[in-house]
């Protein structure tokens, strides 16, 4: 089949697909740093699906049609080596004492640190050498992350509740054919929830630009470092805010202007 597939998530094409061809191991084969795979599939999965390329290749190294989709990309190297070198090159850099510095904070985890130095090797070969750029660089590979399972969990809720649907439908099915006369136990359900959908018609609606002004107030004073407690500690002699009582501990420099931190001072929000 010439159908031409690209992944939303890390932008890889796949080609000349063959019936039999799976989506996801074939993705995890050629691409196998798309963390949207590793999301959804595990990295034991992408471990499995390289070592069956490694395979693939050694078994039809003399084939010059092989069944694998063709890749269509910007890089002519071959993706085995290239694969190779970049994790080797991500490894060294994980021991870089500005990536460690990253990591003592705990801006985000391994994996995304690196998902970050990783996508760094392909585009540039060159390692971060400041740390603003390369925390600018975790905390937006965290937030693509945080997105990309809000996404699945979505998903899952719309299929769970067409399963819902569908058993609330074979349910009433049965119902109008067992007989006539109606049972009680249904009026009282189909009273509760009238009475139900009367209480939420009647209740007040909330604007959904108070909501959305709602959400933008309460991330704002979230700390920025492990996105979950609320901001209490403002760094002196900045006067930057952005770290709870728990991870203001663990910062020797202000994230924002990498000024040394010298004091600190409690702060609470009314």
């Amino acid at each position: 089949m010439s159908d031409y597939t690209k992944c939303f998530y890390c932008d890889g094409g796949l080609s000349n697909w063959e019936p039999g061809d799976e989506p996801w191991t074939e993705h995890a084969k050629w691409f196998p740093d798309c963390h949207f795979v590793v999301l959804n599939k595990s990295q034991a999965f992408v471990d499995e699906c390289k070592q069956m390329q490694v395979n693939e290749r050694h078994t039809n190294s003399l084939n010059e049609n092989e069944s694998d989709p063709e890749i269509y990309s910007d890089y002519d190297s071959d993706e085995e080596s290239v694969n190779a070198l970049g994790i080797r090159a991500v490894n060294e850099w994980m021991n870089t004492d500005i990536v460690l510095q990253i990591m003592d904070i705990n801006v985000g985890t391994v994996d995304q640190v690196k998902a970050v130095l990783n996508k760094r090797w392909h585009e540039v070969r060159q390692p971060y050498t400041s740390f603003a750029q390369l925390y600018d660089a975790v905390t937006s590979q965290r937030r693509s992350d945080s997105n990309v399972q809000n996404l699945i969990n979505r998903n899952q809720s719309v299929e769970e509740t067409h399963t819902s649907d569908d058993l609330y439908s074979s349910s009433s099915d049965d119902d109008y054919h067992s007989g006539g006369e109606e049972l009680p136990s249904s009026q009282s359900s189909l009273s509760s929830t009238a009475s139900s959908l009367s209480n939420y018609s009647s209740s007040p609606e909330v604007s959904p630009i108070d909501c959305e002004s709602s959400r933008v107030e309460d991330n704002r004073l979230l700390c920025k470092i492990c996105l979950d407690r609320e901001i209490g500690v403002v760094f002196l002699p900045c006067g930057h805010q952005l770290a709870c009582t728990q991870c203001a501990p663990c910062v020797a420099d202000c994230p924002i202007c990498r000024k040394v931190i010298r004091g600190t001072v409690r702060t609470f929000f009314s």
